[in-house]
């Protein structure tokens, strides 16, 4: 198993925690995570399971005083981290003839609303910029059309 952080660091001490590997990574960056699987399958072999959890809550509030700043920062980690994670580990599956699993961990913080955000008025969840708007599907829709493209026996 090997885990997987921005933060050499902190990867390196959860790592040791768990007595796993770990490998330094930034999820908003598509050369990082193709050298971080890379490096991961030269000492482990084919990836068998990925587990995304990389997540960040930079903030949230009203759309109108929401620094730009803020919702770049989510969508790079919260949706282009997945996305590129995703996407490397998909492509090694499919090369080295792997049925592995993937597995996208997203947070209830789309549909319900933090202490932090009892204050917001009207009394609603505040808008964050990683928050599904209600007519969209389950943050799960992304895994299972990930799963179709490669036919209906790799949906678990």
């Amino acid at each position: 198993m090997t885990i997987a952080d921005r933060d050499a660091g902190a990867a390196a001490r959860a790592a040791g925690e768990l007595d796993v590997r770990a490998v330094t990574m930034d999820v908003t960056d598509a050369a990082s995570v193709t050298a971080g699987v890379a490096e991961a399958t030269a000492a482990l072999g084919p990836i068998e399971v990925l587990v995304n959890n990389a997540g960040v809550v930079a903030g949230g509030g009203p759309l109108v005083s929401l620094p730009l700043e803020v919702f770049d920062t989510v969508v790079a980690v919260n949706l282009r981290g997945t996305f590129t994670v995703t996407q490397a580990v998909a492509g090694q599956m499919i090369e080295s003839g792997t049925r592995g699993r993937i597995v996208n961990i997203s947070s209830i913080g789309a549909r319900q609303p933090t202490a932090a955000s009892a204050t917001t008025r009207p009394p609603r969840p505040p808008w964050t910029p990683s928050r599904a708007p209600p007519r969209w599907s389950s943050p799960a829709t992304a895994s299972g059309s990930t799963a179709s493209r490669r036919g209906p026996s790799t949906r678990r």
